[in-house]
């Protein structure tokens, strides 16, 4: 029981070590983000708050067929979203509480969401908006609550 026990606790600590896990402390999750906008972009966004040991982009769907992101545009092929996210992973912990300055920014024309990828048990900090038509983005909806 008790070598099962640690052994447990080992995969946990290991799984908030690995950078690849979202669920890393270091990790930060940024969505709304216009499909235009590049990697570079996003190092630029956050290189303020401290370095960068890796980015990802997450959440674009292509239409049709299951390309790359990247592939699909320099093939020119339609993207059907038009926002994405990243999940960026800083090098130090500090630097991604920092991050979290930049949530509510504006970027090209949409604001942005930033979080920590950690799960959070708050639910007192978020409404539910629901029957809303397909069409309606966050931008549009941002303007009713203004």
């Amino acid at each position: 029981m008790a070598a099962q026990a640690k052994l447990n606790t080992t995969r946990k600590r290991n799984a908030t070590n690995n950078k690849n896990d979202p669920r890393n402390p270091r990790t930060v999750f940024i969505d709304n983000i216009p499909l235009s906008t590049k990697k570079k972009d996003i190092l630029k966004l956050v290189f303020p708050f401290g370095s960068v040991e890796s980015l990802r982009q997450r959440s674009v769907v292509v239409s049709p067929g299951k390309l790359p992101v990247g592939v699909a545009r320099k093939l020119g092929k339609q993207l059907t979203g038009t926002t994405t996210n990243f999940y960026v992973v800083m090098e130090m912990e500090e630097s991604a509480s920092a991050c979290l300055e930049l949530n509510g920014q504006e970027v090209d024309g949409r604001h942005i969401r930033v979080d920590l990828a950690t799960p959070t048990n708050d639910t007192h900090c978020f409404v539910f908006v629901g029957n809303v038509p397909f069409g309606v983005n966050e931008e549009k909806l941002r303007k009713v609550f203004e």
